[in-house]
């Protein structure tokens, strides 16, 4: 059986404006696929796990706890557990929704593009809900889309305020240089290619490129590539990893890769290398 992917079920022409309870399943595991999420959402998985690479650390999504993520351009990776597949359900709302609760926030909280939840027990039975009314592949209608997704925000309000108001649904404004050392020097082992740092830094290639040497006086490969054997050279120094145990953390296919690399760069073999 074949599904839609993420971003097809996302796409502007058939969610923006809306509140939506999105079905979605997969049974081929999508790798570094890049979207941009129009809307904000809130991710309830119960079978498999995601992988979500924004302007920060990787965020892993399981079924352990539900995940509400504010719009913006990210890369999805799936992963399958013990089953051969991957089952969620997304409510997708704008900001005008959750704009409401906003006179109980605090202004001075720390205010984050994504949050997690506990699963527990309420979740759960809402989670059986929304899969009850979507049995026999009912679509859930627009009415009761609003309904259900303003029950569990105002749910989620209510038992969880201090997580809940730490959201952030705005895109925070950044400077094009701060975006690129953002998305950059977080994302440093997560080794995501410059095309996907340009598009989570909302930008084309060439402009990311023209920037990013602006600010480093070098290429993204190389930078990436400089700043990651000086890692593993750190942890040489300190005798915390063995030189054929690094290679793969350090971005190389091969340890023989790693030391051609390391040796170009420091002039010594990593097995010679004392700092």
């Amino acid at each position: 059986m074949e599904y839609p992917s993420f971003t097809k079920q996302i796409s502007p022409d058939t969610v923006t404006g809306t509140t939506s309870v999105v079905p979605y399943a997969s049974d081929n595991p999508v790798i570094k696929e890049m979207s941009r999420l129009t809307q904000n959402m809130i991710s309830l998985i119960t079978e498999g796990e995601k992988i979500i690479y924004s302007n920060g650390e990787a965020i892993h999504v399981t079924p352990n706890t539900i995940m509400m993520l504010a719009g913006g351009s990210y890369i999805f990776t799936e992963r399958f557990t013990n089953n051969t597949f991957l089952r969620s359900t997304m409510l997708l709302f704008d900001n005008e929704l959750i704009a409401k609760f906003w006179p109980k926030r605090n202004a001075f909280a720390e205010h984050k593009s994504h949050v997690f939840f506990p699963r527990d027990t309420f979740i759960k039975s809402y989670i059986e809900t929304l899969q009850h009314l979507q049995a026999a592949g009912n679509k859930i209608s627009g009415a009761m889309a609003i309904l259900k997704v303003n029950e569990l925000l105002l749910y989620l309000s209510d038992t969880y305020p201090d997580i809940f108001y730490s959201f952030q649904p705005y895109i925070i404004k950044e400077t094009a240089e701060d975006r690129i050392k953002n998305v950059v020097e977080k994302n440093l082992y997560n080794f995501l290619s410059v095309k996907e740092l340009a598009f989570l830094c909302n930008m084309s290639i060439p402009t990311f490129k023209r920037k990013f040497d602006s600010i480093y006086k070098t290429s993204p490969a190389k930078w990436m590539q400089e700043r990651r054997l000086e890692m593993a050279a750190g942890k040489i120094k300190l005798r915390n990893a063995k030189p054929g145990d690094l290679y793969l953390e350090a971005g190389y296919s091969s340890h023989s890769a790693f030391s051609q690399a390391f040796k170009s760069y420091y002039g010594v073999s990593p097995s010679d290398y004392t700092g």
